[in-house]
Parts: C-alpha cells; structure tokens; sequence
C-alpha cells in the first residue's frame, strides 16, 4: 500500500508537471480495500479496476512500471499506447 501511494505521489508531480496528458485521480485513502481484493485473486479470475486502484493492481501482480507506462501512454506499456490516460 506504501507502494503504491508513492507511486501515485509521482504520478500526481508528473502531471502537475504537464508530463502527463487527461487527468490523474489517486486512491489515497482507499488503497487497503483494493490491495485485499488484489491478494485473494487467482491467475484467470477477472479484475476489473477502477481509475483509482493501482494499489490493487499492483497487488494483484501487474508491474509498476506498467501502471506508469500506461499513465505516460507509452508504447510500452500494456495497453500499447492505445490507451492513454482518461
């Protein structure tokens, strides 16, 4: 959870620095209920989170480095670029 509101801390001075495009909308507050969700998935269960759930994701398994790429709409990242920010 420390983690992942780091995470979003940077991504917050990312887009006040104009590095990212759309909006940046934080789980502060909210990360514990989405980690508990994150923790008790298996492989082939569907996680469907919101816009505010990185923590869940990352505990969920996904990279951090894939939750900033699809921020920055890298290539990279898991959704290819196709997907950027909201």
């Amino acid at each position: 959870m420390l983690l992942a509101r780091a995470l979003e801390e940077k991504l917050v001075s990312l887009y006040r620095g104009g590095q990212i495009t759309g909006g940046v909308y934080i789980g502060k507050g909210q990360e514990a209920v989405s980690v508990a969700c994150g923790l008790f998935l298996e492989k082939g269960d569907i996680f469907a989170p919101l816009i505010r759930d990185q923590a869940g994701r990352s505990a969920f398994g996904e990279p951090l480095v894939d939750v900033t790429r699809t921020y920055l709409g890298s290539r990279l990242g898991p959704m290819r670029g196709r997907d950027g920010n909201i």
